[in-house]
């Protein structure tokens, strides 16, 4: 899957409250989009990782305007 491919894909799952991990050579979107699809209890979001992907989101909002 191509770069911009993952990273939009990435963006928008945030967007949506979905906590998916940041992926990487160990840990391809394949295997991490399964995981969250097979997973039985959803992830609870911390206060820090709400922080962070806010942060994360308001600047690739900014970048894509």
């Amino acid at each position: 899957m191509r770069i911009d491919t993952r990273l939009k894909l990435w963006t928008y799952l945030l967007k949506r409250g979905v906590y998916i991990k940041l992926y990487n050579n160990r840990y391809s979107m394949a295997s991490i989009l399964y995981n969250i699809i097979t997973e039985e209890e959803q992830h609870k979001w911390t206060d820090q990782e709400l922080v962070n992907t806010l942060q994360v989101i308001k600047s690739l909002i900014l970048i894509t305007l």
